[in-house]
């Protein structure tokens, strides 16, 4: 019986008990699915194994399994983490954009929704086929190939085919039709010494609130082989497919929340949608409030505010491949090398129905009334992304030394266009599924042509038996140029050219010293760098997002990347009913970009901004985690994090000076408590447990945020040993949201000051959501 294995469960949004079930500490052992800490590191690493991801749920995303980790922030709207629009992670005071991701070595880009250099990890591989994820917060890795980790990096390693021929299949059901079915299909070691496996995943769930067009189905396709290839050498190869469509929430404010209510969204209503839209144009010319919700009227702010509270709804669609192929081997008994060779494509588009006098025309440049008689365009984001790359590194064994270098090349051409699409009065015409086509009006079109070059030299030396150092540095080379391939209006109004972002040495140096022959205390430093990113206008903080004068005269040659320096000291315990590690950081983030005017940030959307630097972000913080073995086949885990993390000065915007030095960066929370009790005996496991978020703010003078929350979660099952040809079977059940706690999740944006609560930068968390899970092997 496996029972050592099930020290607990991980439920499908918060994989709580996945800590509460880990050892805190330094040695794994066969009970650990969680390494909260890894021996002999000088950084402070992580590790998840595919235990947790199991038992977090079929359809748990692996973010939400690692944020039951010290200093790891994770929020989704929805209950299942699926949804990238609402999905967001970051640690230390980083957003996600400020993170680095790889699968299997492979850069996943920084992972944003409408990513122009990756893709999202549950599009890049199925969740069960993840073997583990390694964690590395603050320094990071310098092997990683990533031109975004200012703060961190996590990588992903997929699941080698299996030894023996296997069959494994999966169906998970839950709220809000919740299906997702999983099959897979080893092959076992062949004469030829090829194992191969290969899988298949479905997923389909409601979104938990809104009208119309509620479905989230996903299809993928999997393959992996390894072959040996003489004494010493494995050849490992991957291709993954995934298709994904979702139907996303709407953006709310702290007033509609209040007067519309807490499950307000899409209405997915064509008629209300129409008449909201006519609606807008006359309060527009007469000020006049007559929407088809009476509690619309009475929304603070503008016209636009109230006419954008009615949408009939919005989606994005992903379609990828990914694939990859890596040769390691022992050139001698004192040299390695591991090469990677790589592509990806991703063809996608985001789709948002909303009102034509949101746009103007080209020709008047005067706000649209109708389109072919409908007051309602769909506005789209289409995005085409091709990448090859290749990795390679060598490792060289000599004494108490290893020395360790590598590259990584990558080219990227990117697509990006917005363009509008003419709606009937009478209805949509394209539905939130499917890609449209035969647009009425093509915004605007670039291409990105991108080019990436790093290398890394590491040197480890074993100074004693106890003492180790480390020491090493960087180069990253990004070159980027943008031409624009189409517009609606004047060439002049949009940005071209080439930009180069890099820097030639990002040191890291760390030491490991064990003390009383079971503990370590580790310190370590790191700089770090974030390349510019690719976009057109309002896509971010990308440089083209300006007109062309003011690309050539106050981002061409003046901008500089944003950077990190990193400081890090921990402890490592590791006694016999008790592990534990602490350990305190400091980062300065310079260099801190926004969209700007040359007088200042500009908020106004209609603006030409221009990239500026507006400061930098002090992070100070301590973690701990801590886990005590009790009687009864108990086990408790707890950890806590602080982390101040405040903007370094003030910002004078459009002519108006903003008070931010010294206030909290935005969407960082102060403090992060966890919690999870667990119990495993015989087969049998079952965890209680939870997260305690504070508040946090979505604007950079903080006179506006989200409260804290305290999210509970439970879970129980059991695994069978062998039932006629079955073995390592599960029964499982999930549940998040015990309480039913309402409460703000994701910010789809960060404003300067939002003090009456107007302004729709908030999506809403996912109430109680229960998940049932059986997994069979044969």
């Amino acid at each position: 019986m496996k029972s050592t294995l099930l020290t607990g469960v991980c439920i499908a949004a918060l994989c709580a008990s996945g800590v509460a079930r880990a050892q805190v500490a330094s040695a794994p052992s066969t009970v650990e699915t969680v390494e909260v800490t890894a021996p002999g590191e000088t950084r402070h690493v992580q590790s998840i194994n595919d235990f947790t991801m199991q038992e977090a749920g079929s359809a748990a995303s692996p973010l939400q399994v690692i944020s039951q980790l010290p200093s790891v922030n994770f929020l989704a709207s929805d209950p299942y983490g699926v949804d990238e629009f609402g999905v967001r992670i970051s640690m230390r005071g980083f957003n996600q954009n400020q993170l680095g991701f790889t699968l299997d070595d492979v850069p996943l880009g920084d992972m944003t929704y409408g990513n122009w250099n990756g893709l999202h990890i549950s599009r890049a591989i199925i969740n069960e086929n993840i073997a583990r994820a390694s964690i590395s917060q603050g320094t990071g890795s310098l092997g990683t190939a990533s031109n975004s980790n200012l703060g961190g990096t996590i990588q992903f390693f997929s699941q080698d085919p299996s030894e023996k021929p296997e069959v494994r299949a999966d169906q998970s059901f839950g709220s809000y039709n919740q299906l997702r079915s999983y099959a897979r299909v080893d092959s076992g070691r062949l004469a030829s010494g090829t194992k191969f496996a290969v899988s298949a995943g479905y997923e389909n769930a409601d979104k938990w609130k809104g009208g119309g067009e509620l479905g989230q189905p996903m299809y993928q396709i999997t393959g992996k082989l390894v072959q040996k290839v003489g004494a010493d050498g494995t050849l490992t190869a991957f291709l993954n497919y995934s298709d994904r469509r979702e139907s996303e929430n709407e953006s709310l404010s702290h007033d509609s929340i209040n007067k519309l209510g807490y499950r307000w969204d899409y209405i997915g209503d064509w008629g209300k949608a129409v008449q909201s839209a006519y609606a807008l144009e006359a309060e527009n010319a007469t000020g006049v409030r007559n929407y088809p919700v009476a509690a619309v009227n009475n929304l603070l702010g503008s016209a636009s505010t109230r006419g954008s509270a009615i949408y009939y709804g919005g989606s994005g669609l992903r379609r990828d491949t990914i694939g990859g192929i890596t040769y390691k081997t022992a050139l001698t008994s004192s040299l390695d090398l591991k090469t990677t060779l790589y592509g990806h494509r991703d063809d996608g588009v985001g789709l948002w129905f909303a009102p034509s006098v949101f746009f103007n025309s080209p020709v008047t440049n005067q706000p649209l009334l109708q389109v072919n008689g409908s007051p309602i365009l769909l506005r789209t984001s289409e995005y085409g992304l091709t990448r090859d790359g290749a990795l390679t590194s060598m490792t060289y064994h000599a004494g108490i030394q290893t020395i360790e270098g590598g590259l990584w090349m990558e080219k990227e051409y990117f697509n990006l266009a917005r363009r509008l699409y003419a709606t009937s009065p009478t209805g949509p015409v394209y539905d939130l599924e499917s890609w449209p086509s035969n647009p009425w009006l093509t915004q605007w079109a670039y291409h990105f042509n991108t080019s990436v070059l790093q290398g890394y030299l590491q040197d480890q030396v074993k100074i004693t038996d106890t003492l180790t150092l480390t020491a090493g540095a960087k180069a990253v080379n990004t070159w980027t140029t943008g031409k624009l391939a189409q517009s609606s209006t004047a060439i002049g109004n949009y940005a071209q050219g080439s930009l180069y972002s890099g820097n030639k040495f990002l040191p890291q140096i760390g030491i490991n010293q064990k003390v009383f022959g079971r503990d370590e205390i580790f310190a370590g430093v790191a700089k770090n760098m974030r390349a510019f990113v690719a976009g057109g206008p309002g896509m971010g903080t990308s440089p083209w997002g300006t007109n062309q004068a003011n690309f050539n005269t106050y981002v061409k040659g003046s901008t500089k990347p944003e950077t990190s320096w990193t400081e890090e000291i921990g402890y490592r315990l590791n006694l016999p009913k008790t592990t534990a590690e602490i350990s305190a950081f400091n980062t300065n983030f310079s260099n801190r970009l926004l969209a700007a005017s040359p007088g200042g940030v500009s908020i106004a959307t209609g603006a030409p901004n221009i990239l500026t630097n507006v400061g930098g972000v002090t992070s100070r913080g301590v973690d701990v985690a801590v886990t005590q073995k009790l009687p009864f086949h108990l086990s408790w885990y707890n950890g806590a994090t602080w982390n101040r993390s405040t903007y370094d000065k003030d910002v004078v915007a459009s002519g108006q000076h903003y008070g931010t030095k010294g206030k909290f960066t935005v969407d960082t929370p102060e403090y992060l408590l966890k919690t999870d009790l667990a119990w495993h005996n015989e087969g049998y496991f079952a965890h209680f447990g939870g997260t305690f978020t504070s508040k946090r703010y979505y604007t950079y003078v903080n006179d506006n945020y989200a409260s804290s929350y305290f999210l509970a979660n439970l879970g129980i099952g059991y695994e069978f040993d062998e039932i006629g040809p079955l073995h390592d079977s599960r029964i499982q059940l999930n549940v998040y949201n015990v309480f039913d706690k309402k409460y703000v999740s994701t910010f789809t944006n960060f404003d300067f000051t939002d003090a009456a609560g107007k302004n729709s930068d908030l999506l809403v968390g996912a109430p109680r959501t229960i998940m049932g899970t059986i997994s069979v092997k044969w």
